[in-house]
């Protein structure tokens, strides 16, 4: 929980540097926003690695 408290809290710094007017309430919104993005494309990339393996396996 250490590691991802450090990570949440190290984006919000870089978020906040980069718009340096954003209120803490919006660099959290968009923080999981972010998250959930890399969350959906992590599960794409899985899928497709999946799909590739199946059809490898099938091939062979």
């Amino acid at each position: 929980m250490k590691a991802v408290v450090k990570l949440v809290n190290q984006q919000l710094d870089e978020i906040k540097e980069m718009l340096p007017t954003i209120s803490d309430e919006r660099a959290a919104i968009l923080l999981a926003v972010n998250a959930v993005s890399d969350q959906l494309y992590k599960a794409a990339e899985l899928k497709e690695t999946k799909q590739e393996n199946e059809h490898s396996n099938k091939t062979e």
